[in-house]
């Protein structure tokens, strides 16, 4: 506890140093003679959140924001879609989201925030497949497809090519279930080393397939799902396990052949 409070003193005396505005400190920027800049005030709200004190984390996170800081609207993004350390609001959250998916749609995926500006994608177009009941604002799965499409697509997400293939082997409203549409993108995430991909794509082939090739590359993939997570994810290991019923002795053998080769090359 001693620590703690050291460390935050010390980070009340930088902030004062720089007059920032945060309610735990009880300061207000809007007075100070000399603002912060947008890396020290993301930087103070990283540590704050290190600490345990969201309030002043987003304060400062909100600051950095405001000038720019992508790491801080992405932070921000997450923290409003969640309600940690703040009130629960997907509107706002869209509003970050969609500040960076504005000003870098087209970096290229080798750039270092790639990652980030493709996340962002895929959290709006998460938005806009369920809408925001609470705030009257309506589904819009077409253009929330769009939005996550980009990502999977232009970027390579992994996360956006699963959940693409999540939405058309499901369906959802006025998105009709395409069963060639879901294998060909949860195909692409399995590639992509997505575990959740490759144990969802292993168990829809498997279990909804009579086709003995389609049926081996799903137990393929099950195999490297579970050898690679399914120690950590009782899903993943539920879900290997119910296959193994229904697929033949020399079949398992076969998967099990071809996903040590996959991992021994792709993984290790």
């Amino acid at each position: 506890m001693r620590l703690l409070f050291n460390i935050k003193f010390l980070m009340y005396i930088f902030i004062a140093s720089v007059g920032f505005s945060s309610p735990s400190f009880g300061l207000d920027v809007n007075k100070a003679a000399v603002a912060p800049t947008m890396l020290e005030a993301f930087e103070l709200g990283r540590e704050a959140l290190k600490l345990g004190d969201p309030q002043s984390a987003s304060t400062a996170l909100e600051y950095a924001a405001d000038q720019g800081h992508i790491l801080a609207q992405w932070k921000l993004g997450h923290m409003y879609v969640k309600g940690e350390g703040v009130t629960q609001d997907r509107r706002k959250a869209f509003h970050y989201f969609q500040t960076i998916a504005d000003s870098y749609a087209d970096v290229p995926p080798s750039s270092k925030i790639a990652s980030i500006v493709s996340d962002s994608f895929i959290q709006m177009g998460v938005i806009l497949l369920e809408g925001i009941p609470e705030q009257n604002i309506k589904a819009n799965p077409p253009r929330g497809m769009n939005l996550i499409t980009h990502a999977g697509s232009y970027f390579g997400n992994a996360d956006a090519q699963y959940t693409i293939g999540k939405v058309y082997a499901e369906g959802q409203e006025s998105i009709s279930k395409n069963s060639k549409k879901a294998v060909r993108w949860l195909r692409l995430a399995a590639r992509n080393n997505h575990s959740h991909a490759q144990a969802y794509l292993g168990q829809m082939l498997v279990m909804s397939y009579t086709q003995a090739s389609l049926q081996h590359e799903g137990m393929m993939w099950l195999e490297v799902a579970n050898q690679t997570q399914g120690t950590k994810n009782p899903w993943i290991k539920s879900v290997y396990e119910e296959a193994k019923q229904v697929v033949s002795v020399n079949a398992l053998k076969t998967a099990s052949i071809k996903a040590k080769n996959w991992i021994d090359q792709k993984i290790k």
